[in-house]
């Protein structure tokens, strides 16, 4: 009984596939959907900055006031908080070879092209 009626709905279903007439899309379809899509993601798009331009003013003016009281009383008072650091007998014994010297240097300009590289590949990413 079961099988018989799997078989009722499977002539059933191939009847109503093949007298059901295919749609086909118009020829611009795509562009169409396609130019909805540009449409909805430009809108969506939006730079905004992880930190904003009050912030950096903020962190930069803290920065001045704080290098300036520095100077300030370190050299006119003789007595800043740096007087009593020794520098010089911490760094009296501490030599690096040419090769490490080099290694550095490369390090720091290989960071710097990797860098730049970085930003050319996201900004050209985020204008798609």
């Amino acid at each position: 009984m079961e099988n018989k009626e799997h078989q009722n709905l499977d002539k059933f279903s191939k009847k109503i596939f093949t007298e059901a007439a295919k749609e086909k899309p118009s020829f611009d379809f795509t562009s169409k959907v396609m130019s909805q899509i540009e449409a909805t993601y430009a809108e969506k798009l939006i730079y905004k900055p992880l930190i904003p331009k009050a912030i950096w003013v903020l962190i930069l003016v803290s920065l001045v006031f704080w290098f300036s009281y520095l100077f300030k009383n370190h050299f006119e008072g003789g007595s800043g908080w740096f007087s009593s650091l020794d520098l010089n007998s911490v760094f009296s014994n501490f030599n690096l070879s040419k090769s490490a010297t080099y290694t550095i240097i490369l390090f720091g300009v290989m960071v710097c092209v990797q860098v730049s590289f970085l930003k050319y590949y996201f900004a050209k990413r985020s204008q798609v």
